[in-house]
């Protein structure tokens, strides 16, 4: 039988700072309070945005409102222990981008997966899997949103959504001021 212990949030709180950290990472912070980018998420961007690189293609900009969306899909993973796009209360992603107000008329693209902690793991699943390569290459992309939530109990422990936009929005932030967003710069085309 396993057991849940539950810590008062005061308690968490005061953990986390005391570890060093002045903002909640992405996977600890509340959907309520917005989106930050946790160095993992800012490490799976970087890969990303260089396998966009590589194909001569602009890099993606992280987007507030598609964190907000891609942390509430990990987490929702994790909690229900699936992975799916179609949630099993049956909301797909254009239904959840709609919840947090990403209402941009623009192409819309999600990636999921699960069963690694790292980015460059998960990275690894979505290009070797052609769906989830093709929506990271898609020139109709200029934002995205990188979430990814934990649960012991659940099957694969480390559950990651990524929600990819044709509009930025607010840019998000870092969650940890060290740990620098870059405002990405446009990048010629091969044919240019």
């Amino acid at each position: 039988m396993i057991r849940r212990i539950v810590v008062p949030v005061s308690a968490l709180l005061f953990l986390l700072l005391i570890a060093g950290g002045n903002r909640l990472s992405a996977a600890a912070q509340d959907e309520s309070t917005g989106y930050c980018a946790g160095e993992v998420e800012i490490e799976m961007l970087n890969h990303i945005n260089e396998l966009r690189k590589e194909n001569g293609m602009h890099p993606l900009v992280l987007s507030e409102l598609l964190g907000i969306a891609a942390q509430q899909k990990a987490r929702d993973m994790a909690k229900q222990d699936y992975v799916a796009h179609v949630s099993p209360d049956g909301q797909d992603p254009q239904e959840l981008l709609h919840e947090v107000g990403y209402d941009y008329n623009t192409a819309i693209g999600e990636n999921i997966a699960a069963g690694h902690e790292a980015a460059e793991a998960t990275f690894k699943q979505w290009l070797n899997s052609p769906e989830h390569r093709e929506i990271m290459l898609d020139e109709n992309y200029t934002a995205v949103g990188i979430g990814r939530a934990h649960n012991a109990e659940a099957k694969y422990d480390w559950y990651w959504a990524a929600e990819f936009g044709g509009e930025v929005g607010q840019q998000a932030e870092a969650c940890d001021s060290a740990t620098p967003v870059a405002t990405p710069v446009a990048i010629k085309s091969m044919g240019s």
